[in-house]
C-alpha cells in the first residue's frame, strides 16, 4: 500500500475537522493551533490552509486572521441552488448501477448513521452521513459533478454541525437516509432524484432555522 505524502495527509485531516464541524462557523483557525492539535509541522499546515481557503472552506481577513466562514441566508441559498442541480442528478445516474453489493453497502452506511444518531453522537453521524451520500454519488461515475458536490458539503459542514447541535439531534436526517435507501433499492431514477431533492430541501430548512437563531 502506497503511503500518502505528508502534505496530502495533513490536508485531509484539516479538511475533516472542517467538514464534520470540529471547527464551527466563525472559529479562528491558526497554524500553531492546528500544529498542536495534529502534532505535525507548520509547512504542510500552511499549504493545506491555503488550499482550503481557495476552496471556500476557510476565509482570510485583513488582519491576517483565518477562520471558518459564517453561514448567512444568501450563501445558504446559493449552495442550495447548486446542490439541487448537482446532487439529484448524481442520484439519478447512480440508480441503474445499483446491485446487491452496492445496496448492502449503502444499507450498512445508513444503519451506521442511525446508530450514531440514536447515541446522540453528532460528529459520528455526520461522518456516516457523508460516507453514505458519496458512496451513492460515486456510482454515478460523474467525477466533475461529484467534485462539486464534495466542495459544497465541505462549505456546509461546520454550519450543519452547529444546526444539529442546536436542534438537539439527527433523528430526522437519519430517517431521510433510510427513505433514500428504500427508493434507491427500487431502481427508479426519477424517484431517487426527487427523494434527493426533498433531502436537500429538508436539510436547508434545518440550516436556515439555525442561522435565524444564531
Amino acid at each position: 500500500m502506497v503511503k500518502r505524502p505528508v502534505h496530502a495527509e495533513v490536508y485531509e485531516q484539516i479538511k475533516s475537522l472542517i467538514l464534520f464541524g470540529d471547527y464551527l462557523p466563525g472559529h479562528a483557525v491558526t497554524i500553531h493551533g492546528v500544529s498542536n492539535r495534529l502534532g505535525v509541522g507548520i509547512t504542510p499546515i500552511r499549504e493545506s490552509m491555503r488550499r482550503l481557503n481557495a476552496e471556500g472552506a476557510l476565509v482570510s481577513h485583513e488582519n491576517r486572521r483565518v477562520s471558518v466562514p459564517k453561514m448567512d441566508d444568501q450563501r445558504l441559498k446559493d449552495i442550495q441552488l447548486l446542490r439541487e442541480t448537482v446532487e439529484p442528478e448524481l442520484a439519478k445516474r447512480a440508480a441503474p448501477r445499483g446491485d446487491e453489493d452496492t445496496r448492502a453497502e449503502l444499507a450498512r452506511l445508513a444503519h451506521g448513521g442511525a446508530r450514531a444518531s440514536a447515541a446522540q453522537d453528532h460528529r459520528e453521524f455526520l461522518e456516516w452521513d457523508y460516507r453514505f451520500h458519496f458512496a451513492l454519488y460515486e456510482l454515478a461515475q460523474a467525477p466533475v459533478l461529484e467534485r462539486l458536490a464534495r466542495s459544497l458539503w465541505l462549505q456546509l459542514g461546520p454550519a450543519m454541525r452547529a444546526a444539529v447541535q442546536h436542534s438537539g439531534g439527527t433523528k430526522g436526517l437519519a430517517a431521510q437516509n433510510q427513505a433514500l435507501l428504500l427508493v434507491f433499492a427500487a431502481g427508479d431514477a426519477d424517484a431517487i432524484g426527487a427523494e434527493m431533492a426533498r433531502n436537500i430541501a429538508q436539510r436547508t430548512a434545518l440550516l436556515s432555522q439555525s442561522i435565524a437563531v444564531a
